[in-house]
């Protein structure tokens, strides 16, 4: 198969599926912010002036990681969601002769246009 053809069905997938791709959107950045935003105060300054300040920090760090584990976790169940909805799009393209490992080149088109 030719290379260029990957990333134009997964364009064409991504405005086919607009309803389905805008959940997981939002989902990805709310994730992305919430834990941006606990990583952020974990290395805030005002944190030195503060009475407590080890322990708010650790209890920060545990934090990121519990919504890190949180976010990958809650990011899989929805883009599994996605891949279950769009079950006879990519039935058909397996009928047409693409295998999985090119079906997983264009989800990863998929998940680099989403990225960006």
């Amino acid at each position: 198969m030719k290379l260029r053809l990957y990333p134009k069905l997964a364009f064409l997938g991504i405005q086919k599926n607009k309803r389905l791709y805008i959940p997981y959107i939002l989902t990805c950045s709310g994730m992305i912010m919430m834990y941006y935003i606990i990583s952020f105060l974990i290395e805030t300054p005002i944190l030195d002036y503060m009475r407590g300040r080890r322990t708010i920090a650790m209890t920060l760090t545990l934090g990121c990681y519990v919504m890190g584990i949180f976010a990958v976790l809650f990011l899989f169940y929805t883009h599994s969601f996605l891949i279950r909805r769009r079950k006879k799009e990519f039935g058909v393209f397996n009928i047409l002769g693409m295998e999985k490992r090119h079906l997983a080149w264009v989800l990863g088109w998929e998940t680099a246009y989403l990225a960006l």
